[in-house]
Formats: structure tokens, sequence, C-alpha cells
């Protein structure tokens, strides 16, 4: 039986150990030709009170970002990261992974590089994966102005009291300047905070994909899971928007922001149908 090789990416204010033991019934009970990497964001943050609790400190630290601000340049250099782990440079059959695994932000990181493999290469390009697999996935940010349309983080995009996003600081605890990684269109060039998008109130926006805006759309098979009862419902919905409809499955379950045990077997037919959707 050939060896499906999946990529897995973390959430906020967690790493890959962390991740490893939030998997570890759900790998468990997936095929044994599932082959499981790990990988670990780059950005040192705080982590969420209930991580802090049952991940405590010194044995499960540094607690790792995929990003702090989700800037354009904080976006392309979590891309990059990716994209390294994925062997982007190699020719399709010597790629390491066929399928990317995110949870939360691991999971919305994953969606914003997969959309713009598509914007950049154009639909009939061979993919980076051959599927994908969100859990309780944020939508995802674009590295690019010109892409997504404008969220204001604190009134619109987060969910009170259950996300936060840290501002990046220097060593004197001034915010630091960021460069626009994009200079094709005018409208990233003229941008002078940190990469998002300005407005005459004062307000800073940051660009996020939405169905209702964009056209482009994963075209791999992909699946959904995500919580009743998760504050992220809304945007995870929306993320399957941003999908080829004809192959992403959706599975809610009656929980919060977390990969249940409960219904694993489930979660695991999701999956296991998501993979095979490419196998055909």
């Amino acid at each position: 039986m050939a060896k499906v090789r999946i990529l897995c990416l973390h959430g906020m204010g967690t790493n890959s150990k962390i991740f490893q033991e939030q998997t570890a019934l759900l790998r468990s009970m997936l095929p044994s030709n599932y082959i499981f990497t790990f990988i670990e964001a780059a950005e040192p943050c705080t982590p969420p009170a209930e991580i802090a609790q049952f991940f405590p400190p010194p044995s499960y630290s540094p607690y790792l970002c995929w990003y702090k601000s989700p800037s354009t340049l904080k976006v392309a250099l979590a891309h990059q990261r990716i994209l390294a782990a994925l062997g982007a440079g190699e020719p399709r059959t010597r790629r390491p992974y066929d399928v990317i695994l995110g949870f939360s932000m691991g999971a919305s990181i994953a969606a914003s590089l997969l959309l713009h493999h598509r914007i950049d290469h154009g639909p009939d390009a061979p993919p980076l994966v051959k599927a994908a697999v969100f859990f309780a996935s944020p939508l995802p940010f674009a590295r690019c102005l010109e892409w997504g349309r404008a969220a204001d983080l604190a009134d619109e995009l987060v969910p009170k009291d259950e996300y936060f996003l840290q501002p990046e600081v220097d060593d004197d605890g001034e915010e630091e300047e960021e460069v626009v990684p994009c200079a094709v269109h005018e409208r990233c060039r003229r941008s002078r905070v940190k990469g998002v998008e300005a407005n005459p109130d004062g307000r800073v926006y940051y660009q996020m994909f939405h169905p209702s805006v964009d056209e482009v759309r994963i075209g791999i098979p992909t699946a959904h899971v995500y919580g009743r009862m998760d504050p992220w419902r809304p945007h995870s919905r929306d993320l399957a928007g941003l999908c080829d409809g004809r192959t992403a499955r959706v599975f809610e379950h009656d929980g919060g922001h977390e990969i249940p045990g409960h219904v694993v077997e489930e979660i695991c037919d999701v999956i296991e149908s998501t993979v095979n959707e490419w196998v055909r």
C-alpha cells in the first residue's frame, strides 16, 4: 500500500510537540500507511491560558505561531517556511508530501498558501499537494493587498475573548516597521502601514480572503472539520466556500475550537474520503 505523506501545521501558541499530542488519537485511527510530519512556526508568542494550563512550560515550550499579526509580510514569510518544507522547488514527483493538515492558524495559513499558489500559477498548474484537511480554521489572509477584503480586526474579524493577535515590537518596545513584499500593484506600493490597508479614518485593515469577493478557489479535495460551538465556525464555513464545492467535504461536530475525540471515527471517515478522492 502506497504511503500517504501528510505535513501537519500547528495552531497559534502551541508547537509541533503539542500538536502531536492533540492529534494522537486521530492519527492512531487513520490507516497505517498515513505518515505524519510536524513542522514548527518561527514566531515565539504567549500561549492561550488553556494551552499553558494543559501543556505547561518548560516541558512544552517554546510556544510558537505563524504570525503575531497577519500583515502581508508576515503571511509571506510563513508561506516561505511552509514552501521549503513542501519542497516547492522540486519536480512534482519528488515532493515529499501528498496532503497538508492544519489546525486553527495552521489551517488558515495552509489555505492562504494554496490560494496564492492557484493565483500565481493558474488552475492548470500541478498543485502543491493533492489534498488538504482544515480543522477549526479562521479565514485565510492574503500576502498581497490586491486580494481579499479589508477586515477590521477590532470589530469584524476577531471573536471576542477567543483569539488574540500580538503586536510586532522591537527590543525597545516600539512597533516594528515592515516592508510590503508585493511591488507589483500600485495599491501595495503605496501602503506604508505594515503591509495593510490604512484608511483615512485611521483604522487599520488586514486583507482576508472571502468567497464573496475572491473568485479564486482551492482546486484540490478538502476536508473541513469544525465545531458548532466554535466562535470561528462562520469562518470555517466560509473557507469551505473558497474551495471546489465538488470535492469539499464538511463535518460539523457539537464541540468547540478543538480536535474532538468523541467523534474521531467520523472525522477519520471524512479524511479518508478526501484522501481517496485523488487516488481515483
